[in-house]
Parts: structure tokens; sequence; C-alpha cells
């Protein structure tokens, strides 16, 4: 046991030093059905900025890799996971922690390291794995969340990342970023890197038992075990009650946690999360892009946009983007009864962002949603249940390579923040602000009225 007086595994040398076989790749290999968001988003630097997509880009602000639509074609510098931009990396062997990644040449803050590639498989099947690869005795695990239903497993089939060992003093972060539309996972350097120092990260991660593995990252404020504190049985469960249901617990309270955390970040320490500071607005709204959280999730967000009073801060938002996430959860959540209440709050949340005189609503598809919602045709045309027109082609080609574009037949809708519109468009603008917020009162009321019979 350790200081704490939690049981620590004791593993042999020879055991960690194991060499268990597997596959490289260097892409995803989905085993399971993975959301794309099927909005292609363009931002609005110029080949002629000083540093084009850089810092100032807003898909860059929002973890959105660039696509080769970008107006900066190959001067574009917000494009490194999907063109494989990587730190030059080896895989090395450790004094205690078997094999683990140690930079090539210096790493600078801020740079991307590598991508974590792997089968992604959902909750059951990453329930299957863990008991197999337990039975089989393995010591190494190479699990990490994609998001709260999926999971990216590179235990038989992964990149190289998969040996890049814990550290309770990192020198690296995982970041999420879309790119072509689906969620990806890259080792982010937090601090400079020098040649020959090894790659680490906080691997967080909740223990199911009563064992704990050793840490042995050597740091000055190092937790002497990996994780966080055992997931403790509620007694009043059944005891029959399966793994793949526990799983589900644990992830709902990891992403809690780190929501938690986030917004701490971002919203300070003031009793009442809102918004104050327009610089952490980006990466509130990163928090927004997240597509299969839990609904308590979403509620704590959609809280802090009703809370904020700053006028700065709200615009932002909608400029960043924020009402097109507001849109995808009304197309998550409408059709489920009991999620009603996230659809009147994102409904509240609509009312209270400035939307007057921009693109936002012409850049997504809220008010085709809220035409649904309300049970009104949209005068633009026939819509479907989950908010697109019947004649429209969101299909986007996934093997899309440098050099090598299909044509596509028919065309898809591009988001453009454009801030040049004529004044015909300003005042059509308007006028969709006005119809959209008349809708979103008319279906706010029977909502409200329909959880109130709820109720009673």
């Amino acid at each position: 046991m350790d200081a704490s007086g939690v049981k620590v595994r004791s593993v042999s040398q020879s055991e960690m030093d194991k060499q268990w076989p597997f596959e490289r790749i260097e892409k995803n290999i989905p085993l399971c059905k993975v959301p794309k968001q099927k909005e292609v988003l363009i931002c609005n630097c110029s080949p002629e900025d000083d540093s084009p997509c850089g810092q100032n880009c807003i898909n860059r602000a929002t973890k959105i890799e660039c696509t080769k639509r970008c107006k900066c074609g190959k001067l574009c510098q917000n494009n490194r996971l999907r063109l494989g931009l990587f730190s030059e990396v080896e895989v090395f062997q450790t004094e205690k922690k078997g094999r683990g990644l140690k930079a090539i040449q210096p790493i600078k803050a801020g740079d991307l390291v590598y991508e974590y590639c792997g089968e992604i498989v959902d909750l059951e099947e990453f329930d299957r794995r863990a008991r197999q690869y337990e039975e089989e005795k393995r010591h190494h695990f190479y699990f990490m969340s994609l998001d709260g239903e999926r999971v990216i497993d590179a235990t038989l089939k992964g990149s190289i990342s998969r040996f890049i060992n814990h550290s309770c003093d990192p020198n690296c972060e995982t970041q999420k970023w879309t790119v072509k539309g689906k969620t990806r996972i890259g080792f982010f350097a937090i601090k400079d890197i020098k040649a020959d120092e090894e790659i680490t990260f906080d691997y967080k991660y909740e223990r199911y038992g009563d064992v704990a593995q050793p840490c042995f990252c050597k740091s000055s404020n190092c937790r002497g075990t990996l994780g966080g504190s055992r997931e403790k049985e509620d007694p009043r469960r059944s005891t029959g009650s399966s793994m793949n249901s526990k799983l589900n617990r644990v992830t709902q309270k990891r992403i809690m946690k780190e929501l938690r955390d986030s917004l701490a970040v971002i919203c300070g320490k003031q009793k009442t999360r809102r918004l104050v500071d327009p610089s952490m607005v980006p990466s509130f709204v990163v928090l927004m892009k997240e597509t299969s959280h839990p609904k308590q999730y979403y509620s704590a967000l959609l809280d802090v946009l009703l809370n904020t009073t700053n006028t700065t801060c709200l615009a932002m938002v909608v400029g960043d983007r924020g009402v097109m996430y507001l849109s995808h959860l009304l197309q998550r959540f409408s059709t489920e009864d009991e999620d009603q209440a996230v659809v009147l709050k994102t409904l509240r949340v609509l009312k209270h962002l400035p939307m007057a005189n921009s693109n936002a609503l012409k850049n997504c598809t809220v008010t085709e949603q809220l035409y649904v919602l309300s049970g009104r045709d949209s005068e633009n045309g026939k819509i479907t249940a989950n908010g697109t027109h019947l004649d429209e082609d969101n299909d986007e080609d996934d093997d899309e390579d440098e050099g090598n574009v299909r044509k596509r037949a028919k065309t898809k809708k591009v988001f453009e923040d454009d801030s040049n519109g004529a004044d015909d468009e300003a005042e059509g603008t308007q006028d969709d602000v006005n119809s959209t917020n008349g809708i979103a009162s008319t279906t706010e009321e029977k909502v409200e009225v329909k959880l109130k019979k709820e109720e009673d």
C-alpha cells in the first residue's frame, strides 16, 4: 500500500516490458456509428494576412480545422491534423514505465505533437474488450474517451502516441478538434519540450477497482498512483448492475467534473457562472461543440448564457457560431419528451442572444429547427425532421486526400463569416431575426404548456 492506504498493483519489470503485438495505423478505424458535423465552416481569414489562419482565425479559436475550401489555400496554417504535421518523436524504453515517447527535436509550446489513433468503439464493445484484456493479463491499457458514447482503443491497432506515458506534471495535453466534420484527438505541447525529453500527459482517469497503478513520473507533485479516486458503488443499486451502466455513470461523472473545471477557468471565481471576459468566449464555444454528452452538461452551458449580461460576450457567442450549436441541441433533444426542458432553455437562450444584423441565422438551420418544433412550414421550402432541405446533398467524401478531391454533383451548404453584406441583405437578416424571435416565443409557450401538463 502507498502512504494514503491505497493498495497498489505490483508489476515486475519483465511484465512491464512485455511486447504485445499491435498494428501501427495513422487514421482512426470506426467500428461503430460516429457522428459527423454536416456544416462546412469557412473562416474569414485572407491570404494577405500576416499569419493566414493563425491565432486570429475563428476556426482555430474554436478548435475546428480549415478545409480545402479555405480562402487562404496553401498558406492556411490551420490544418495540422488533416495534413499530419506532427513533431519529430520516437519510441524508447523507459526505466520503469515500459516504452514511452520522446522528442527528437525541440517542440514549442502550442505545437501539435501527434494524433491519438485507434479503433473507435461504443461503450458496450469497450466493456467487452476491457474484460478480455484483463483476462489476457495485459498491464498496459490504451483506451481514450472520444465523447460520451465512444472510446478510441489503440490496444490492437493504434498510432505510436499510444506509448505516451502519464505524468502528474505533464508537458502535453489532449485536445479534441473537429476535422472534416469529425472529432479527432491530438496531443499538444503545453510547455517547451527539449530534444530527448519524454512526452507525457495527465491520464486523469477514474479507477474501477480497489487496486491502483503506481506512478513513476518522479515529479515534485506526484500523486503516487495513476488517476483519481475509485468510483464508489452505490449500495442502493442492484448487485447485478451491468458494467456498461457503471461505465456510463463514471463517464458522466468525469464529463461533468471536466465541465466544472473548464467553467471555473472561463467564468472565473464568481458564484453565478456567467461570461464576463470576451477573450474566454471561444473556449466556451468549444464546450458547446460536443454532440454526445448528457443533458446535464448542456443545461449547465445554457445556464451560463442565460446568466450572462455582458453584451460583448453574447455578441461574440453569436459571431463564433454559437447559434449553430444551439440549433444542434434543438435537433438532438426535440424528439425526446424527457429532454423538453433542454429545448425550453435553448429557446430562451436564442431570445436572449443579440442576433440583429448578423449572419448567424443565415449560417445555420436554427430557423428550420424552430419551424419543425412549432409545427409550421418553412417559407424556404419543405423541411425534413432533421431540419435540412429535402433536395440538399450533405454527404462529404471522408477519404478526401490532398490533390485528389472528387467532384460533387450538387452544391453543399457553406457557412462563411461575411461582415460586408449589402444593405438589402442586412434588412432581410433583420426580418429573419424578428421572424425567428416570434417563432421561438410561440414554440417556447407550447413547450412550457407541455411541461406543465407532465408535472400535473
